[in-house]
């Protein structure tokens, strides 16, 4: 049974040191610039300086008042006589629109990555007391579900755009795969899966 689970401590052991360094590469290391920064317009200017959303929901606001009233006046017309997506002010607004949903789609994934992960931590905390003091199989199982989970939902996430909420969920899963990693060889060790296996012969 050791040799299996060693098998399983290598899987994770793995994942969760390929996951840190690509969180390590891209907080740190990617490139963040463009040749065409230049040609961005206010909007996408705005929604890549903003610290916090309501900078977004402040710029947001007036683009949507004006869009407002064109509809308004443009009543029982066909939207394609005269609402053109790629013009202004319907470009603006779209623009810091999606952006903010964006962000709203960050911040629910930043609570669920943080809920399932402690999750993951109690059912992996469980296994290894189970493991030592009663079943083996129980315990395995338990660890294997809760290191399962918290490998998961460290795993690497790809962004459409660059913004201070994509930077504080990266920040968020590089902590996280960090602990686990240091977690898994804790555990390891706890299990024994560390030791040498010349020196559990000679014992």
């Amino acid at each position: 049974m050791k040799t299996f689970e060693r098998v399983l401590f290598l899987v994770g052991f793995l994942l969760i040191t390929v996951y840190t360094t690509r969180h390590v590469y891209q907080l740190w290391i990617a490139p963040r610039t463009s040749v065409l920064d230049e040609f961005k317009g206010e909007a996408e200017n705005s929604i890549q300086s903003a610290s916090q959303l309501r900078e977004l929901l402040a710029k947001y606001r007036p683009a949507r008042e004006v869009v407002h009233k064109l509809e308004q006046q443009n009543l029982g017309k066909s939207p394609d006589a005269w609402r053109f997506e790629d013009q202004e002010p319907f470009k603006t607004e779209s623009t810091l629109r999606r952006a903010i949903e964006e962000w709203e789609e960050k911040q629910r994934a930043l609570i669920e990555m943080r809920a399932y992960w402690m999750f993951g931590l109690i059912a992996a905390t469980l296994g290894v007391l189970v493991h030592r003091k009663a079943s083996r199989w129980l315990g395995l199982a338990l660890a294997v579900t809760g290191v399962s989970e918290m490998i998961w939902w460290c795993s690497p996430a790809w962004f459409s755009q660059e913004t201070a909420e994509t930077t504080r969920l990266l920040g968020n899963k590089l902590i996280l795969s960090s602990v686990t990693l240091l977690l898994l060889v804790v555990g390891a060790r706890l299990l024994g899966l560390l030791a040498n296996q010349d020196r559990e012969a000679i014992a």
